[in-house]
């Protein structure tokens, strides 16, 4: 039996939550191959930034330099991979946020190639008709050595920025209103695939 603490106890250090969650393996370093070749599939188009729907928004190579595709969850060929992401959300979701969650947008398979590509800080939260993007989410796709730079990093506040995971088929998670970015890219392409979860509106 453990005594309890003191009312007026001094820790010895702050005690910090980080404000991502990930889940290693999610997806086998097969599977990611996999997705990769079915992403790469698709018909590339320059990233844009600005909308929640697919082909709206704009183009600011300024902020967001990379080309992009998007995963129709209506193919009997991708049903898997949106089952799979959907467990995991469900997953650390009610672990961490226990947001009321509705539906996953159009998952968007992202490449960044040349060099410099990048996705400066920005938040992802915005309205998707009568919904709001509510938790974000980045599915790591290629060999984290077969790149260098362009990393996902987040942002809690202040100008301290973590580094994510990069590990092949990690699966990292976040609150859609947490700043975060991906660096320049340096050398080599690197994959991956990014989702947003959507909700009724915080009461």
């Amino acid at each position: 039996m453990t005594n309890p603490l003191p009312s007026a106890a001094w820790y010895l250090k702050y005690h910090h939550n980080e404000s991502w969650a990930f889940i290693d393996n999610l997806f086998t370093a097969q599977e990611c191959e996999q997705i990769k070749k079915i992403g790469t599939s698709l018909v590339a188009q320059p990233a844009q930034v600005g909308a929640a729907l697919p082909g709206a928004g704009g183009i600011d190579l300024e902020l967001r330099k990379n080309t992009l595709a998007w995963i129709d969850s209506s193919n009997a060929q991708t049903a898997w991979i949106y089952q799979r992401l959907t467990d995991a959300v469900n997953t650390v979701n009610k672990q961490f946020w226990e947001y009321k969650l509705d539906y996953i947008e159009a998952l968007q398979y992202t490449i960044y190639q040349e060099p410099n590509d990048h996705y400066h800080g920005h938040i992802d939260m915005m309205l998707s008709g009568l919904h709001l993007r509510k938790l974000s989410f980045s599915l790591q796709l290629s060999d984290p050595d077969s790149y260098r730079g362009c990393d996902l990093e987040m942002n809690s506040g202040g100008e301290t920025w973590a580094e994510t995971k990069r590990t092949q088929g990690t699966f990292i998670a976040f609150p859609s209103w947490l700043m975060h970015r991906v660096t320049p890219l340096t050398e080599g392409t690197r994959h991956s695939l990014v989702g947003w979860v959507c909700g009724p509106k915080f009461q």
